[in-house]
This record gives C-alpha cells, structure tokens and sequence, in this order.
C-alpha cells in the first residue's frame, strides 16, 4: 500500500485555540487521506481574565521557545518556536513588520527543522503572520494558501506570492485575488456538521443556562464589532419584549466588554465563557434569533462565517451587517441590516415579531463534502510540482 503524502498544516492561530475552526474541521475529515503534520506555538488562554497570570509567568515565555512534537488523534502536532507575543499586544491595529522579526526568525528556523526530519510533500498554510511572521519557503514543497480571512495588502500579497494554489473561503476573497493577482482561487466556503446540529437538543441547553421561557438572543463565538452596537440595539428592545435574553457564548478579548456594556444599559445576558464544542449545537438549537453583528468593512466583507451557517442549519434566522459575502450569500433566513444601533433593533425586532419560515437546504456545506473538495486541492498541487529536492 503506497504512503499517504506527508502534508505540512500552518493554521492562522495556533493549534489549541482551533477547536471548532476551519483548520481543526479540514485537519480531522483528512487525516485518512493524507499524513497530516499541524505547527502550532504558545498562546494565550482564551479567557481574558487568565491572560495577565499568563504572561506574567516566565515558565511560559520558556516554553513558548522550546521545539517538540507529539501525536494527537493520528495527526503530528508540532510546537514551533515563537516569543509570546509581547511587542504584538501593545500594537494598535495591525503590528508592524519590525515586531514580527524575532517571532518569524524563530518559526521559519523551527519549520525548517522539521522539514529536515519529516520530509514533506505540501503544505496548506493560512495567514499567521501577525504571530508568527511569515513561513519560510520549504526546498521542494509545494504550497496550498488557504485564505481565510482578509489580510493588509502587504501581507496578502507575500502569502500569495509564495503560493502554488490558492483556496478562499469566500466568493469576496476570490474576486479580490483574481481581480488584485490575476489568480485563480478555488472557493471552499466554510460548513456544518448536519449530523451532529440534527441531533441538537434545545431542552438541555435551555436547562443548563437557565433559559426556560426566555426569548434567546445569541452571539455564539465572539466574532464582532468593537463597537458592540448590538448591545444598544437589545437595551432599546428589553422593554418592549421583557423575556429577551442576550446568551454570549465564547472566550476573547471583549468578554469583559459584553458583560460590562450589558449590565449597564440593563441587557439580561448570560456569559457562558468557553463551551464544550459537543454542547455547541445544543445551543445554536436554542436560540430563537442568532447574531452576526460585525462591521460593514472589508475584513467582514471577505468573511463567511461558521456561525450563521450553523444557525441556518438549525432553521434559526440571522440578524447579520451588511458584509458582501453575507449578501452574495442570499439565505432567505438572513435579515441584513448596516452595522448600527438603530438598524439592528430594526432588523431584531422583525425577526421577533415575524421570523423567516424559508431556509435554505445545507446539504452542499456539509464538511466531508467540502473537505473532500480540499484535499482535491491538495492532490493537484502535488500531481503539479517538480520532482522532490533533498532538504539542506
């Protein structure tokens, strides 16, 4: 029986905060078909109020340093050298190149000692230049992009350089590449598990939060504006539907911010910190109006998001902003509205007075279909290069 290709796997974050994500969902469905080997490096916990403990503690700037490897669920997991990102955290935006220098001195070194032992076929790498710098180009392994989320130009325009295939998530990203490159980029958008949210149980999740008789609201993933405009949106409508409920599901940075902002403008809301990925659809099924609320920007332009196909799967509808993927996108269940205050409540008060009773049918976003139109890719970068080069 011939080998699997040896496949080289760069997530946009590292490997433990990729539960749920695209990388962890593509890694899992392909790991029959090919000898999958994922980098990761040091970070953060998700909980915010972990994170000072965290960088306070010198083991783990120590740790963040060392190189090793372990198996996990038949996949090769290999922790790179990258600093704690330190200089990163006091960036505002989008950190310079000059602060990235150490990280990807470190990561390009780490990834090129693996090649030396592992010998890879290919590599899918995504965008995680704003931790760890960018990759190195490996002696005769050919690249898969996987652009995922929209990147500065600078930075979009090195990843795809070095890239001999191109995949987006979204229809946006690939009209961009196209029309910026002139590259051609397949589109793999994100998907579901149809399985796993059609044995969702509403009941349990309503009776582990505390929700029976309640209105839900959720933000499920803590993908959002800064601005957090849905929270005004909801304060304007406590009054008139008394039994709302703001349920925030996730870690990051504006867990805080969610809670503070509720609390003060009188929102219920239940902050269930990080969630069990097993207990997910459980509350996806529970909720009665599902939330998008990001800014009417480019980055949210290009994206497409796990979470409003997931309630679309669960026949729940979506108050979303006005992101062009979103619009292209066209489910009857989305209510689109611009990224305000006012237009939210407009949007949230439709959908609780009159929801959509039209969805969409999923089927064609189901993971093994779209991971199996990935590895594709995959196969084809391989069956494309040259004739592999001996590592120095």
């Amino acid at each position: 029986m011939p080998s699997r290709p040896k496949v080289l796997w760069v997530p946009h974050t590292s490997w433990e905060h990729c539960l749920a994500q695209r990388p962890r969902l593509l890694v899992d469905a392909l790991r029959d078909r090919f000898d999958l080997h994922v980098v990761t490096w040091e970070t953060s916990p998700l909980e915010s109020r972990s994170r000072s403990r965290f960088y306070l503690n010198p083991a783990n700037h120590l740790r963040a340093l060392r190189t090793h490897s372990r198996t996990e669920d038949g996949v090769t997991v290999h922790h790179a050298s990258v600093p704690l990102p330190v200089l990163q955290r006091f960036a505002h935006g989008y950190p310079a190149g000059w602060v990235l220098v150490p990280a990807q001195r470190m990561f390009q070194r780490s990834l090129r000692r693996f090649h030396r032992r592992e010998r890879f076929d290919a590599a899918v790498v995504s965008a995680s230049h704003h931790f760890t710098g960018y990759p190195p180009r490996l002696p005769g392994v050919p690249v898969v992009f996987d652009y995922v989320d929209t990147s500065p130009p600078e930075v979009e325009a090195a990843y795809l350089r070095e890239a001999d295939r191109i995949v987006s998530v979204s229809h946006y990203l690939a009209d961009r590449v196209r029309e910026t490159y002139g590259r051609d980029a397949r589109v793999i958008p994100n998907g579901v598990h149809l399985d796993r949210l059609r044995r969702a149980d509403p009941a349990r999740a309503r009776a582990k939060w505390s929700l029976a008789g309640k209105r839900v609201v959720s933000l499920i993933g803590l993908t959002c504006s800064s601005r957090l405009y849905f929270v005004d949106a909801l304060a304007r409508l406590v009054p008139e539907f008394p039994d709302l409920v703001l349920v925030a599901a996730g870690g990051g940075r504006l867990v805080e911010a969610i809670r503070s902002k509720c609390a003060a403008l009188g929102v219920p809301a239940v902050l269930t910190g990080w969630v069990d990925p097993a207990e997910v659809p459980d509350l996806f099924a529970a909720t009665d109006v599902g939330l998008y609320p990001g800014d009417d920007t480019p980055y949210f332009d290009g994206a497409c998001p796990l979470k409003v196909l997931e309630y679309t799967a669960v026949r729940v509808p979506v108050v979303v902003n006005r992101g062009a993927e979103l619009i292209r996108l066209g489910f009857p269940s989305l209510v689109i509205r611009p990224a305000t205050a006012e237009a939210f409540e407009d949007g949230l008060r439709q959908v609780l007075t009159s929801p959509p009773t039209s969805f969409p049918d999923m089927a064609s976003y189901d993971w093994q279909n779209l991971a199996a139109e990935f590895g594709d890719e995959i196969d084809a970068v391989l069956a494309a290069a040259p004739a592999p080069v001996e590592p120095r």
